[in-house]
C-alpha cells in the first residue's frame, strides 16, 4: 500500500483517524473524538467535522489533487 495513508477506526467508543507514515513506525492519531459527542452533532456538523479532516490531510499530501479545492477548516461547519 502507498504511504502515506490515514486509518478510520473506532477505539473503546471513540472515532479515531490515524497518519501512517510507514507501516513499521505505527500510527500518529490526528483526531480522537468521543462517540457521543461526534452523536450530538447534527449530521451535516459531523460530516463536515470527519469529511473535513480527511480532505485537508489529502489535500496536504497530495497538493497537485487536491490544491485548488476549497476546503472547509478541520472543525468548521455551516452551523459555526
Amino acid at each position: 500500500m502507498k504511504t502515506p495513508r490515514l486509518e478510520i477506526y473506532l477505539q473503546d467508543d471513540r472515532l479515531c483517524i490515524a497518519k501512517v507514515d510507514d507501516g513499521n513506525l505505527g500510527a500518529r492519531l490526528i483526531v480522537d473524538i468521543e462517540m457521543d459527542e461526534l452523536k450530538s452533532l447534527n449530521p451535516t456538523d459531523a460530516t463536515y467535522r470527519v469529511g473535513g479532516t480527511v480532505l485537508n490531510v489529502l489535500r496536504l499530501w497530495h497538493e497537485k489533487e487536491f490544491g485548488e479545492w476549497s476546503v472547509p477548516p478541520i472543525f468548521k461547519s455551516p452551523s459555526q
